[in-house]
């Protein structure tokens, strides 16, 4: 089964034994799938400053890098992928603040498995916790 309650957890596999298919949107164009990612006893949580904009030229977010106080870019978005849903929701938002020297070592020691990042142009980069 699969279950979403804002985080979508895949249970199991789906009835005909194949993993969970799940598209990751476009920050820019969140009607518009850039990748999908196929998961089994997995969880996938989203973050991105797009959610909420304070200013309409999106310098602002609700996104908020306590060490800097700036915010997280507007059209930049991250899925993690973990095997619970509270290790995937609590690493998207710092996924998104961690620095790009920092991220797989971020990802591996709390428990991430993958982290997808998507940009405007839809230019998708992954990091995998190994």
């Amino acid at each position: 089964m699969l279950v979403d309650m804002g985080e979508p957890r895949a249970l199991s596999v789906k009835p005909d034994g194949s993993a969970w298919r799940i598209g990751i949107a476009n920050p820019a164009d969140t009607n518009r799938i850039v990748t999908t990612l196929d998961v089994v006893n997995q969880c996938v949580a989203t973050s991105g400053g797009y959610g909420t904009l304070f200013d309409e030229a999106g310098r602002f977010t609700h996104l908020i890098d306590t060490r800097s106080g700036r915010t997280a870019p507007a059209m930049l978005g991250v899925s993690v992928v973990a095997d619970s849903g509270t290790i995937a929701d609590g690493l998207s938002a710092a996924m998104l603040m961690a620095p790009i020297e920092r991220r797989q070592a971020i990802l591996k020691a709390a428990g991430g498995v993958r982290a997808i990042y998507v940009a405007p142009e839809g230019v998708v980069s992954t990091v995998e916790a190994q």
